[in-house]
């Protein structure tokens, strides 16, 4: 059983240090020479912030199908204000705006009260027909090297300046789910909502807020994005919700709220990410990298289940 517990609280990480194993063997190598590890380091950090956005709105009981569409707009609204207006401009405007969606999505949900999966789906569908509107669907190229300086700079020509920024944001997502009133009333607010109304929490404002963060999330990653691709791109989103939802989920962050694991889903982030280079690097296609990503996904959602039937059990059994 203590076996057992063990596996399911350091899945992530257990799952990321067998993948990089699996992956040093199946490529001779070539995962740990150091351009590989070099382009490992400048994936992570925008999966990364984009999952912590995410833990924040599973730690409250919502779901957002819409951040990665958001991520898509914003970038592109980063390559063209960084080519029009000093770059500080540009950096904070895509910030706001992605503010301004987020809370705009957990505005309509409390309003309305909708469910938060079907009503993020249908704007995520608005955002991408806007972003590819405005671009007619062509992206956005030509970025300043001051522009390009997150997403490209390496320093002692090894680690990411991107990677150190993603590092920073977590360290500060950590303190503020464990150590701030805010961070106890997102966790409060996701593991028992009635509760925490009772206790005078604003549980509508919290969860509008949550939407908020995961639109600075997206906004932030632009500009780290936008700077590695050289481009901003109404697609460069696509594949970042699917992805990030399945990081976090197998990072042990409970789907239901209340539980978040910041550096669990830091970990799992680092094993989709490992996972996509070594079928890069092995040459596998397009198409079964999908069903790679789909079956990654099933199993974060099994193990999921597990932990909550196992921690369920362990109530009962102390309460015996």
């Amino acid at each position: 059983m203590k076996i057992l517990k063990f596996v399911l609280n350091n899945k992530a990480l257990l799952l990321l240090i067998i993948a990089f194993f699996v992956s040093v063997l199946w490529t001779g190598g070539n995962t740990i020479s150091q351009f590989n590890l070099t382009s490992l380091m400048r994936q992570i950090p925008a999966y990364a912030i984009m999952a912590i956005g995410y833990t924040v709105v599973f730690t409250t009981g919502q779901f957002d199908m819409s951040a990665g569409s958001i991520l898509s707009l914003c970038t592109i609204m980063f390559a063209t204000w960084s080519l029009r207006y000093p770059l500080w401009i540009a950096i904070c405007g895509v910030i706001v705006l992605g503010i301004i969606v987020g809370i705009l999505n957990g505005t309509i949900i409390r309003i309305f009260n909708l469910n938060p999966f079907v009503l993020t789906l249908a704007t995520g569908q608005i955002i991408d027909g806007i972003a590819g509107q405005i671009t007619g669907g062509a992206n956005i190229s030509g970025l300043s090297d001051g522009a390009k300086f997150l997403g490209q700079r390496l320093m002692f020509n090894t680690l990411p300046v991107s990677f150190i920024v993603a590092i920073v944001i977590i360290v500060l997502a950590a303190i503020m789910l464990s150590k701030t009133l805010f961070g106890r009333h997102l966790v409060a607010t996701g593991a028992n909502l009635e509760a925490a109304k009772v206790s005078g929490i604003k549980t509508s404002s919290i969860r509008i807020a949550a939407y908020g963060i995961i639109g600075v999330c997206a906004g932030v990653t632009s500009v780290i994005l936008s700077g590695r691709l050289g481009m901003g791109s109404p697609t460069a989103g696509i594949t970042y919700t699917l992805d990030c939802i399945a990081a976090v989920i197998i990072g042990g962050t409970a789907m239901k709220g209340g539980k978040p694991k910041v550096g669990g889903s830091l970990f799992g982030m680092g094993l989709i990410v490992v996972i996509n280079n070594m079928l890069s690097l092995l040459g596998i296609g397009t198409y079964w990298q999908m069903v790679s990503k789909g079956m990654i996904i099933a199993v974060a959602i099994i193990l999921d289940s597990l932990s909550e039937k196992f921690a369920t059990i362990q109530r009962i059994g102390t309460k015996t």
